[in-house]
């Protein structure tokens, strides 16, 4: 049989192959070169990072400890760890082989090529400085290939492991940041744990941080004054313009006024202010600095634009001075126990390390707040971390035209003033910790000796427990958290601010401060004050309050909070033409200034307070809502400064819109329902327009085509009053009514004065309830 043309098709060989036996195919031969496999995972690799990070952790802790006892001996006089010449040699020794044997291994290390996990990290890490400039571009360009060509390949080998390997890498750097944090904390507490230089004001008996932090103890008789009703305020002083009164509790009211020099300053403080010519104070301050060096609570009720940055500078170097003083003697008492003998006690601490509160209510008020206390730094202080991250979330870097528009605010009213550092976010909360050479933002509460917060923020951290907590009552319940157990200084700036935003957070976070904690984790037992443990901390507390203008809230916050074994201390304006000028007076159109007073009688078993708001609306229905349903007039504006009433109002005017028309509009309205509002008031389409004094307060609007307007209650803040009227095209018949009672005297009196606001407000059988100025 022939053979079939084409057959099996012959295979193809390169020249090169090789024609492997059978039985031969598949051995390894020892002679060619093995395939590299493939290296460890990335997780491993994490994992050996991870385990060598600890190590050194390890031993940078014995190091610290060995360095501490070493330093102990060396205090006591004594030799520590004394050891043969012969062992000296043979650690000496062994050390010089295992360095030679760490360099082979860093040489081998340092020609193997970088592994991928290694590879890809490298690219979020800071790059060093390299030497050589000319082949820098170069081969920056080719490490960057083949670090992405072995990024591109392992990721289509592990594409299933790829999220776990990401949440590793995240894991591995915060485990490294955790470490510097540590490491930075051990470092400050070897700074403190230095020896202090000792002054000879150090220790004076004198000084008032030690009679009361150190010194003093309560009585039951002393409990038992400090737990009854305060006592009314007495008039010591008249100082200008400003009214001094006091309010007197463990010390008579003849110690507690008087302006005062700077005593008992911290030398180095007073060095570095002394340079910097701050010691010199001007009268005010010194007037401040007299119940604020005495530790008195202290409220100031005249703060302006003009002298906001005096007044906050007093009380930030009253507020420094305390915190070195208070790390002063911790660090002192600490070298006395490490060189005792005997057992010797220092009660000087708190559940908890900060000790100051500073309460803002926006970002651009902490930024000064905080700016203050970095100035008034001492000299020995040349490190401040964090400060950059501070500048950028809490300041405003401005432009030009920005820079512009400030000068033309500068001119405007005083709530313009205020937001025109721009940063006007009211959530944020900075711990701040203090050391010998080093000042750190940004601390953890555990660690801070300063806090600098909103009551907003603070009132998220401490969750709805504050709910439950009675003013005045420290020891019924405890709370999860502990950072405001143990506050000695506690500074509410701005309050008349917070009365714009919500005074509930502010009490809760009041109501929080000194009360015990259910836990304290870093509190050295043997170290806290006897009257921390007797829940009698409120009492040695000192509260710094600053505000515009008196108010009944501000009052009611002062009376339930504040219980210093000091006394009150209040100064306030007096209103009148020969000091501060009443708001009346700057009013410049020709309008009829009518003020009706509400009588709130009063009845027993009922408080006369829970009342006033149904009268004055029984009021307002009556005499101001009647007349409007029977005859309905344009161009009438009712002004709120109450949230609450005014939601009561707007559901009233709904009520009645077949009648009358209304447009309501508040600080939560938009942009677009505010400026249709306005537009309809207006050209008349519509009959009231209802505001509350919130909205007055942020927005700044002029409102046009005012023809009449009623004040629902006196507004909080004085200057408003004037504001809203000089904003009105007078006509022929326009008026302003305003409605008060004997609960809004202290409102009044920034409106007509102190003495006509108590002769008007005083609801007697003597005076008439209507009273008319144009």
């Amino acid at each position: 049989m022939a053979k079939k043309k084409g057959g099996k098709r012959k295979r193809t060989q390169w020249d090169d192959e090789k024609d492997v036996p059978k039985k031969q195919r598949g051995v390894v031969d020892d002679n060619e070169p093995r395939k590299k496999g493939r290296g460890e995972s990335m997780f491993s690799q994490w994992k050996k990072q991870k385990q060598e990070l600890k190590q050194k952790r390890r031993q940078y802790e014995s190091a610290i400890a060995q360095r501490k006892q070493e330093q102990y001996y060396r205090l006591k006089g004594e030799k520590s760890y004394d050891s043969d010449e012969h062992s000296e040699l043979d650690n000496d020794a062994h050390q010089e082989g295992e360095t030679s044997d760490d360099d082979e291994d860093e040489d081998d290390d340092n020609d193997k090529k970088p592994s991928t996990f290694q590879a890809f990290v490298s690219l979020f890490q800071r790059q060093q400085p390299s030497f050589d400039e000319e082949n820098e571009e170069d081969g920056d360009d080719d490490e960057v290939e083949e670090v992405l060509e072995e990024v591109d390949e392992e990721a289509e080998n592990d594409d299933e492991d790829e999220q776990v390997v990401e949440a590793d890498e995240e894991a591995a750097v915060d485990e490294i940041e955790a470490v510097g944090d540590i490491q930075e904390d051990e470092a400050e507490e070897d700074e403190d744990d230095t020896p202090v230089e000792a002054h000879a004001g150090d220790e004076d008996e004198s000084d008032p941080y030690r009679q009361r932090y150190l010194k003093q103890e309560l009585t039951a008789s002393d409990v038992e004054r400090l737990s009854q009703k305060p006592s009314p305020f007495q008039i010591v002083d008249q100082w200008k313009d400003l009214e001094v009164s006091v309010r007197p509790t463990l010390v008579p009211a003849a110690e507690m006024s008087g302006a005062r020099p700077l005593t008992h300053i911290r030398q180095r403080l007073l060095d570095t202010w002394t340079k910097k010519d701050l010691a010199n104070l001007t009268p005010l301050q010194q007037l401040l600095n007299g119940a604020l060096q005495k530790y008195q609570d202290l409220v100031y009720c005249n703060q302006t634009t003009d002298n906001i940055a005096k007044i906050r500078r007093i009380a930030m170097m009253h507020v420094v001075n305390h915190v070195l003083k208070s790390r002063d003697t911790i660090s002192r008492h600490n070298e006395r126990l490490s060189k005792a003998s005997d057992d010797a006690e220092y009660r000087d601490q708190g559940f908890s390390r900060p000790t100051v509160l500073l309460l803002a209510p926006l970002r651009s008020a902490a930024h000064s707040l905080v700016h203050e206390i970095l100035d008034l730094l001492p000299s020995t202080v040349t490190v401040i971390h964090n400060k950059d991250r501070f500048d950028e979330e809490f300041g405003v870097q401005k432009d030009e035209d920005e820079e512009e528009d400030d000068k033309t605010i500068e001119e405007g009213t005083e709530w313009q003033k205020i937001f025109q550092a721009g940063n006007n976010d009211d959530a944020f909360q900075v711990g701040i910790s203090f050391s010998r050479k080093t000042v750190k933002l940004y601390t953890d509460y555990t660690r801070a000796d300063l806090i600098v917060a909103s009551p907003l923020a603070l009132r998220q951290k401490l969750g709805d427990v504050v709910v439950d907590l009675v003013p005045g009552d420290k020891s019924s319940l405890k709370l999860p958290v502990d950072f405001l157990s143990s506050i000695e200084i506690c500074l509410v700036d701005s309050a008349s601010v917070m009365l714009m935003q919500n005074m509930d957070h502010v009490r809760a976070v009041m109501n929080a401060i000194n009360v015990t904690p259910k836990e304290a984790p870093n509190a050295d037992f043997s170290r806290i004050r006897e009257w921390n443990l007797n829940h009698q901390a409120h009492y040695f507390r000192q509260t710094i309050l600053f505000c515009h203008a008196a108010d009944a809230q501000i009052n009611n916050l002062v009376t339930k909070s504040c219980h210093n074994l000091g006394g009150l201390t209040r100064i306030a304006p007096v209103y009148d033409l020969q000091h501060v000028v009443p708001s009346v007076s700057h009013v410049i159109p020709t309008i009829k200034q009518i003020f009706q007073r509400l009588d709130v009688p009063s009845q027993p078993a009922s408080c006369p307070l829970a009342q006033e708001p149904d009268i004055r609306f029984k009021y307002f229905e009556q005499h101001i809502l009647a007349p409007l349903l029977d005859h309905p007039t344009k161009h009438t504006m009712i002004f709120v400064p109450s949230y609450l009433d005014f939601v009561r109002l707007r559901n009233v005017f709904a009520t009645q819109k077949r009648l009358i028309s209304c447009a309501a509009i508040s600080e939560y309205s938009t942009d677009s329902q505010i400026s249709r509002a306005r537009s309809r008031f207006f050209h008349g389409q519509i009959h009231v327009l209802l505001l509350t004094e919130r909205f007055h307060f942020y927005k700044q609007y002029r409102i046009r085509g005012v023809h009449q307007i009623f004040w629902y209650a006196p507004p909080s803040l004085g200057p408003f009053y004037a504001e809203v009227l000089n904003a009105i095209e007078p006509e022929d018949e326009t008026k302003s009514v305003v409605l008060c009672s004997r609960f809004d005297t202290l409102r009044m009196q920034q409106i007509v004065g102190t003495k006509k606001a108590q002769r008007m407000c005083a609801s007697t059988a003597d005076t008439k309830s209507v009273y008319m100025f144009c």
